[in-house]
């Protein structure tokens, strides 16, 4: 995704979420009625006062966070990194559960760009990313059993908190 410089400003508003990571690309996790947990993506709802999707993770390649989280990410147990290094995958989800799991709320704030379209798709560079491969879902999916079943719980919080184009929250339930 690519983000036009007002939206890395607007970014600017981790300020007032300190402890969250403060992102532009949400995500969210489901549970099974077995508790089997599988990934997912977020989708901006038609207006429905409080019927909007939730999310659960914010994705860190276009987030600011403390950097106090780096050194707290460092010091995770062996298992964590040995899953990230066997994947090539799932270090923001870890960094969601690390978040989550040290502040006991929502791991992440969603900021809403200006324009929602994936822009990935529109660049003519020949790149194409991780989740296009076709185990993508189900490797993210493993990743969440594994980090619950490291961390004993599931650690991650629903928020339906949205940061619109002016800087105000509004929960993520409309498109616009």
């Amino acid at each position: 995704m690519a983000l036009l410089y007002k939206e890395y400003v607007k970014g600017y508003i981790h300020k007032q979420f300190p402890s969250q990571i403060v992102g532009f690309v949400p995500r969210k996790h489901t549970s099974s009625s077995t508790g089997i947990y599988s990934y997912g993506s977020f989708e901006l709802q038609a207006s429905q006062p409080r019927n909007g999707d939730l999310y659960s993770m914010i994705l860190i390649g276009a987030a600011f966070f403390h950097s106090d989280y780096l050194k707290l990410f460092e010091g995770l147990p062996i298992s964590i990194h040995a899953m990230i290094d066997k994947t090539q995958n799932c270090d923001d989800i870890a960094v969601n559960f690390l978040v989550a799991n040290h502040t006991g709320r929502a791991s992440g704030v969603f900021v809403k760009p200006t324009d929602m379209r994936n822009l990935e798709k529109d660049a003519e560079s020949g790149y194409t990313g991780m989740w296009h491969r076709s185990e993508h879902l189900l490797q993210r999916s493993y990743c969440l059993n594994k980090l619950a079943g490291i961390y004993g719980k599931m650690p991650l919080k629903y928020s339906a908190i949205m940061i619109s184009q002016f800087g105000f929250p509004n929960y993520a339930n409309h498109k616009s």
